[in-house]
């Protein structure tokens, strides 16, 4: 029979192995977290690779559209195929039975094929920089053309939201027009600031990014109960999007009215180029009427507000089909010619424009204000890969020899968040 040594000695050995099993479980589960942690970093990282893959062949592909554009068209407008959505989007091609399998075969093997562009869906579109208000007029060297500049900013302000619930005051305009040229008044980072270390300056470019708009104090709509992003941005009336949530049933979703920086740049005539010379500064302002959307043009009339209804007969000038042109509504092989409508190549083109004289056009100054082709372009490319997003935004400039890239942002702008639609459950 065993001693009561005998049966301590079993006690403490049972003790022991208690013990060891405890820490190997602990061990194990360690491991187990780890090895999931690193197999999630390793998936993250996969797909934001594969997202950065994607993102720079469509930035490439964007790049050889408007490199194709420079030399088979004079002109640019809406007609090109930079600017045609049905040539800027990429859809995942996979099915979803091709989607199980790839799955299946991953959950077998525990290898991941990359490389594969069908699993990542990008949306690309490429924006004319020249057919937007260019902000750096507000600081233009010549004190008479700032002010102007001023005055068609405010018109701007006051016309982008017309004939919807949105429209600001021309008061408020003024008001958001001043506080934007105090803004970039400011005093520079070190400036003034006696017995610090000098910190770099910004000037002239006291706007990085049209973005910024949103820092600037002051900038709401209590009329509209919207703050910055509400004038920025795109936007819905508060009051309807209430009555919506209050009763959805049978309602259409409020109407989405245009935000600010759909209208406004700092990029156009090369602005971040060279130094604000009075000689640069003057290729700020001209504005490129094939492309320009109707507030903007209205800016172009600001002189004389009888004359702003120019504005709407050059729009309805643009959508007239050109006579002999080839039929809309379908989208035509690569090497066959794309609908055609009116638009200008010279300024003696305008006057085409019902009403649009001659005379009209001297005494508002076109010739210093118009343009019918484009420098600068913003192209905007979206990925998604499994439930990842990444945004990327590049401005670049098209010239002769090439191209010259002035920005890469990575971006979370809310202009790329598209509905998904609700899957039926089974």
């Amino acid at each position: 029979m065993p001693t009561g040594r005998d049966r301590g000695e079993r006690g403490v050995a049972l003790l022991i192995v208690l013990v060891v099993l405890f820490i190997v479980s602990v061990l194990m589960i360690d491991i187990t977290l780890t090895a999931t942690t690193a197999r999630r970093s390793a998936d993250n990282a996969s797909a934001d690779f594969l997202m950065e893959a994607a993102i720079e062949a469509r930035f490439q592909v964007a790049l050889a559209q408007l490199r194709y554009d420079l030399g088979a068209n004079k002109t640019d407008s809406p007609d090109d195929r930079w600017a045609r959505e049905e040539y800027t989007t990429f859809e995942n091609r996979q099915t979803e039975e091709e989607r199980r399998a790839a799955a299946e075969r991953e959950e077998e093997t525990g290898a991941r094929v990359l490389g594969d562009s069908d699993s990542v869906s990008v949306t690309m579109s490429i924006e004319d920089e020249e057919r937007k208000f260019n902000l750096n007029l507000l600081k233009h060297p010549d004190p008479k053309k700032a002010d102007e500049a001023r005055k068609r900013l405010a018109v701007l302000l006051d016309r982008f939201r017309e004939d919807t619930p949105l429209d600001l005051s021309r008061t408020r305009a003024e008001e958001i027009v001043d506080l934007v040229v105090k803004y970039m008044e400011r005093a520079q980072s070190g400036q003034n600031d006696s017995g610090r270390v000098p910190l770099p300056k910004s000037k002239p470019w006291l706007l990085l990014t049209p973005d910024e708009l949103r820092l600037i104090p002051g900038i709401r709509d209590e009329s509209h109960g919207l703050g910055p992003e509400g004038i920025l941005l795109d936007a819905r009336d508060p009051e309807a999007v209430r009555a919506y949530m209050e009763d959805p049933e049978g309602q259409e979703p409020p109407e989405e009215y245009p935000g600010l920086l759909r209208f406004v740049t700092l990029w156009s005539g090369s602005a971040w180029l060279g130094q604000a010379t009075p000689e640069a500064a003057e290729a700020w302002k001209r504005i490129n009427v094939n492309t320009a959307e109707k507030p903007v043009l209205e800016t172009l009339f600001h002189a004389n507000p009888a004359d702003m209804v120019f504005a709407e007969r050059i729009v309805e000038y643009r959508g007239t089909q050109k006579e002999g042109g080839p039929s809309e509504g379908e989208v035509p092989d690569v090497d066959e010619p794309l609908a055609e409508h009116q638009y200008f190549e010279k300024l003696a083109d305008m006057e085409k424009v019902d009403g649009l004289t001659k005379e009209i056009l001297d005494a508002h100054r076109m010739a210093e204000f118009a343009r019918f082709d484009s420098e600068v372009f913003s192209i905007k490319i979206v990925a998604k890969h499994e439930g990842a997003t990444k945004q990327i935004r590049y401005v670049v400039r098209r010239h002769a020899d090439g191209f010259q890239t002035l920005l890469r942002e990575e971006r979370a702008d809310p202009s790329f968040e598209e509905e998904e639609p609700e899957e039926d459950e089974e």
